[in-house]
């Protein structure tokens, strides 16, 4: 199977809704919040009292908007899928 460079680079950001830039951007955001995250449950690990519950709010809130953000996009499919349809 052949993919153009063009089509490696667009077709998932498509797929969700999001331009090459906007998908670049959440995806940067996800990781630096996953990064912070990861530094909350190593600092819990060495000290079982401090960051008790921050790497769980964040994982909880990032998956609230990446549901949130994936229901938008599905919602524009329909959306657009009904309009095709009707005559």
């Amino acid at each position: 199977m052949v993919f153009s460079i063009k089509s490696l680079f667009m077709d998932h950001p498509a797929s969700v809704g999001e331009s090459y830039m906007q998908h670049m951007h959440s995806a940067a955001t996800f990781s630096f919040w996953l990064l912070i995250a990861a530094i909350a449950c190593g600092v819990h690990a060495i000290f079982p009292f401090a960051c008790v519950k921050t790497g769980s709010k964040i994982i909880i809130r990032l998956n609230l908007q990446m549901t949130v953000n994936r229901d938008q996009s599905l919602k524009k499919k329909i959306d657009l899928a009904d309009k095709s349809v009707r005559p």
